[in-house]
């Protein structure tokens, strides 16, 4: 008996469903602060990002106006602990790297990048994804304060769609900070994985919502489960509308070992 391995190609018969483009290149970079007075004023401000969204107010680096051009260009991953000095007094568990409760003024990072978005992509539904950010981590679009995570090894997703400036010029700022450990090996600080933008269009395959089951023997089967997603906002889906999902099975040599469509209402 061959050897088959699940591999799926899904595809959804509504047009070019779904597209992920790296954003790794053209951040800028600086050094924060533990204290909010020293960290370029973030939350001191008389409406912070919590309590209002994009305000006037806002002088932090999430503020549209901020003025970045001194910080330090970077391209993704990048992690700002790496070209840290060494210190004989620092966590031996961490490289002796100055990062830590001892040292407030290296242990938070921030990020910003410009992200220009095409008029067209507005009937589009496009994410920021990262895949993984060191650590207790803050994100925010064009001054929308989007979600944080606190461990560093996450991968976060956060939809923008409602929030893009289409046709123009968008703003991605990140606060990390790396003041607390989650391990007792080196572990860096910042964006040290992938960064992503998710074009998709509304009716799509769920993220992560795939999977697959293999039972072997005389009546050998393979099952495909998965959920379409319908963001289409305030647009309910027409009584008739069918979906066609194809799920091929391909064998270790690259051949089609089988192969199902199945319509979806």
């Amino acid at each position: 008996m061959r050897h088959i391995i699940p591999l799926f190609a899904l595809t959804v018969a509504l047009g070019a469903t779904a597209e992920r483009i790296c954003i790794d290149n053209d951040w800028r970079f600086a050094f924060g602060h533990t204290d909010p007075a020293r960290d370029y004023g973030s939350g001191t401000e008389y409406f912070n990002y919590l309590t209002k969204a994009a305000s006037v107010h806002n002088i932090g680096p999430y503020a549209m106006k901020f003025n970045d051009s001194t910080w330090t260009e970077v391209d993704l991953p990048h992690d700002f602990v790496a070209d840290l000095p060494f210190a004989r007094e620092a966590s031996h568990s961490h490289g002796y790297k100055t990062v830590g409760y001892k040292y407030p003024e290296t242990s938070v990072g921030w990020y910003r990048k410009v992200l220009p978005v095409a008029a067209e992509d507005s009937v589009m539904r496009l994410s920021l994804v990262f895949d993984g950010i060191f650590r207790d981590s803050r994100v925010w679009f064009n001054g929308f304060y989007l979600g944080g995570e606190p461990s560093g090894y996450t991968q976060q997703t956060y939809d923008i769609t409602p929030y893009v400036n289409w046709g123009g010029d968008n703003v991605i700022a990140v606060r990390s900070d790396a003041t607390l450990e989650e391990g007792w090996f080196y572990e860096g600080g910042g964006i040290y994985r992938h960064a992503w933008l998710d074009r998709k269009a509304p009716r799509h395959i769920a993220d992560n919502s795939i999977a697959t089951s293999f039972v072997d023997g005389p009546n050998s089967a393979v099952t495909v489960s998965g959920r379409i997603a319908n963001r289409l906002y305030g647009v309910a889906p027409a009584d008739n509308e069918t979906w066609t999902l194809n799920a091929v099975l391909i064998d270790s040599q690259g051949n089609k070992a089988a192969e199902k469509t199945i319509d979806i209402t």
